[in-house]
């Protein structure tokens, strides 16, 4: 059968209110595949598949074999007066609960840049190297979405991470600024659950806009076959008693329908495993063959607990059947 199994994170949020307005549909998708992992990326929160019912996690890259389906990012909690606010995310059976683009500073849609920044920035660490050595300034420097970035007529406000060598708050490679990344090479996208209605969950807004970069490194055996998601969440609603974070993964270790799933608490760890020592090839899946290996997702570094330096790990582990 196959599982999917979601992790989630507790931590407390407080921060000012919103107003639904209309955005386009989350449309752009990149690909990254500096390590030994080839997976597909889109702006709605959707990861590891094209969206219509392929996958897309190809490890070892070029193999054909596949080890996850999709993975996206569930929010919610309950606000002040413990009303439920969520958005989350899975097959877009009925729909999404993402939109592209920021929020205003408070909590509102610009449809403008909805579109402007309908898109998935990439980075390559040699980008960067070649800008700081003078050797070129590529067009991924240029098309950096950070703060009043002149080329995309942006606004002077939070976007991608970036050096402000002369400290005014606008990118701008011309003074010297250039993109911060993490890895070898990165791609970063912003989204927010303000926009449209949740039609995937039905829930209400949780007003939160989403930065967040995917990345990978090449070097040892163990880092080539990891992929890292940094997630952040920015509140701009009213405050919460509660609030979760979780990611929902769908794993597909190779032929999907004989996979299990387990956790190890101690490293807030979620493990996917084939059932038995030789992975077979399933309905057009290619199997993995003898000796498989597992999938794990992990909270590499978890939120930090309101006024704290005490790290919130894993609260919650759970799966179901999607049958």
């Amino acid at each position: 059968m196959k599982m999917i199994t979601a992790i989630s994170l507790l931590f407390s949020a407080a921060v000012s209110s919103i107003n639904a307005q209309q955005c386009n549909v989350p449309s752009a998708a990149r690909n990254i595949d500096i390590n030994n992992i080839s997976a597909l990326m889109h702006n709605g929160g959707d990861q590891f598949w094209n969206l219509a019912g392929r996958p897309h996690f190809e490890v070892p890259k070029g193999s054909g074999r596949h080890a996850a389906f999709m993975a996206n990012l569930w929010i919610g909690g309950l606000d002040k007066d413990d009303s439920l606010k969520i958005a989350a995310g899975s097959f877009r059976q009925t729909g999404i609960d993402y939109s592209p683009g920021p929020l205003n500073p408070d909590g509102t849609v610009n449809e403008e840049l909805c579109q402007k920044l309908d898109i998935i920035a990439k980075m390559n660490k040699w980008d960067v190297d070649m800008f700081l050595s003078g050797t070129d300034t590529t067009d991924n420097i240029w098309d950096w979405p950070a703060s009043g970035n002149a080329k995309l007529d942006l606004p002077v406000q939070s976007f991608a991470p970036f050096k402000d060598v002369n400290q005014d708050g606008i990118y701008n490679p011309h003074d010297g600024d250039y993109p911060l990344i993490k890895g070898d090479a990165a791609l970063w996208y912003v989204m927010n659950d303000v926009a449209n209605g949740h039609t995937h969950s039905n829930g209400e807004s949780v007003g939160a806009e989403i930065h967040m970069m995917t990345y990978a490194y090449l070097g040892n055996e163990h880092i080539n076959n990891a992929l890292f998601t940094e997630y952040k969440v920015h509140l701009k609603t009213q405050g919460f008693n509660e609030f979760y974070m979780g990611i929902v993964l769908d794993g597909d270790l190779g032929n999907p329908f004989d996979d299990y799933v387990g956790c190890d608490s101690t490293r807030d760890l979620g493990i996917f495993y084939n059932g038995n020592l030789i992975d077979q090839d399933n309905a057009g899946a290619l199997g993995y063959g003898p000796n498989p290996p597992q999938l794990g997702l992990r909270a590499v570094k978890p939120p930090h607990a309101k006024n704290s330096n005490t790290e919130i790990g894993m609260s919650t582990f759970t799966y179901y059947d999607n049958n």
